[in-house]
């Protein structure tokens, strides 16, 4: 099973939703995605490396984010790998 994929059976190949990722090939269950962690977004499906998807400037990633949240309003942080609204 290729990585950032799931294989559970019978020549199914399934992708890790967004949110997860997946480095470690032959994997066999939905559980091996792991979530994205803070800092970084996995924003697709199949993603293998999260180092290559950082939280974009002017918005923070909480783990497992699909999508950046914007900074409130009134303030920016120019910043990537923003963890929380804090940053």
């Amino acid at each position: 099973c290729p990585l950032g994929h799931y294989c559970p059976g019978e020549g199914a190949v399934v992708p890790c939703p967004a949110g997860t990722y997946n480095d470690v090939a032959g994997s066999t269950n939905y559980t091996d995605c792991a979530l994205c962690p803070p800092g970084y977004l996995c924003d697709a499906e199949g993603i293998v490396d999260f180092d290559d998807h950082p939280c974009p400037p002017g918005h923070y990633c909480e783990a497992a984010s699909p999508a950046p949240t914007p900074c409130p309003a009134g303030t920016y942080s120019p910043a990537a790998l923003n963890e929380a609204e804090a940053d």
